[in-house]
């Protein structure tokens, strides 16, 4: 009996250690963490980003016994935390990652961050290290608006995400017009959409000023893990024979066929399309002209020095 308890222990903790798999039609195959599957789409945390798969490029899915949302080290959570917990959330339906728009000047300025859409109208922003947050903020837009029960689910969202129990009751009690409480270095707010800088959304935020100065990027860093929009919109050079490649038609989850065919296929899914294009905030700085541009869908930080995290998606700032 001792043996087979022993064996099954030994078993599950395997079945733990182990990734996710994603077997895509070409053969080839991709570990990863699958975070929700619906019959069109398989979201997936690859690294530090969160790819949307078309069901048509996959031949099956391998999912294994994975640990529960991982408790925050410190006060606050890791991007793989937010993810994982916001995968599991009825609420969430059709996550997917959104281009995050570079702000240039004010508290965020240079401040890499990752954006995050599910529900139709929630999003999820992660400020600075992926492994390591600045800050992260949960709100709605749009529909939900006006809808308590939505604004109930991103003030319970922040607070099991939080590692002090002290913190997520300040949240808890924060007014939902309007409410800013720093406890311990740590900031917890509440935005309404009518702030300058709530870009129409309502939010619940979560950070430290002094780590987000300590994690700002340098404009070399900038450089290496932002791509201009009218990169991606710009319709693609004719391939040799004419035909064109990476139309803009294309779907977020077809790989372009302009990258390297020794990528994986889930490589090649890092980069952004014209479709995610209207997904991102608009940015509107106080001057005439402003070309968008974005940070890449998967940076890391090494070193204390921003990278993107699979090299071939960072492309030319093209102006």
């Amino acid at each position: 009996m001792q043996r087979l308890i022993a064996a099954l222990l030994c078993a599950a903790l395997a079945s733990v250690g182990r990734a996710d798999s994603v077997n895509f039609t070409s053969g080839r195959s991709a570990d990863c963490t699958v975070l929700q599957e619906t019959a069109g789409h398989v979201a997936v945390l690859y690294g530090s980003s969160v790819i949307r798969i078309d069901r048509s490029m996959i031949a099956s899915v391998d999912r294994q016994s994975q640990p529960a949302t991982p408790a925050a080290s410190g006060r606050t959570p890791d991007f793989r935390a937010i993810a994982l917990r916001l995968g599991s959330q009825p609420w969430a339906a059709d996550l997917h990652q959104i281009p995050a728009t570079v702000i240039d000047r004010g508290n965020l300025r240079n401040m890499p961050y990752k954006s995050l859409r599910a529900g139709g109208d929630y999003e999820i922003n992660v400020y600075g290290d992926p492994d390591a947050p600045a800050g992260f903020e949960v709100g709605v837009y749009r529909s939900l608006l006006d809808d308590p029960q939505a604004k109930t689910n991103c003030r319970e969202l922040v607070c099991s995400l939080l590692g002090d129990a002290k913190d997520a009751a300040v949240v808890r009690a924060l007014s939902e017009e309007k409410d800013l409480v720093v406890r311990d270095g740590l900031t917890l707010e509440i935005t309404p959409p009518t702030a300058e800088d709530a870009y129409q959304g309502w939010w619940v935020s979560v950070y430290d000023r002094r780590m987000l100065e300590a994690q700002r990027a340098s404009d070399q860093e900038m450089a290496s893990i932002t791509v201009s929009k009218s990169s991606i919109t710009r319709p693609a050079r004719p391939a040799p024979g004419g035909s064109a490649s990476g139309s803009s038609s294309a779907s977020t989850q077809t790989p372009s066929s302009s990258s390297s065919s020794s990528t994986s296929e889930i490589d090649r899914l890092s980069n952004w399309t014209p479709n995610d294009v209207p997904y991102a905030r608009v940015y509107r700085p106080l001057r005439p002209v402003y070309y968008p541009v974005f940070y890449v869908r998967g940076y890391a930080r090494s070193n204390g020095a921003y990278v993107p995290q699979h090299p071939h998606v960072a492309a030319p700032r093209r102006r």
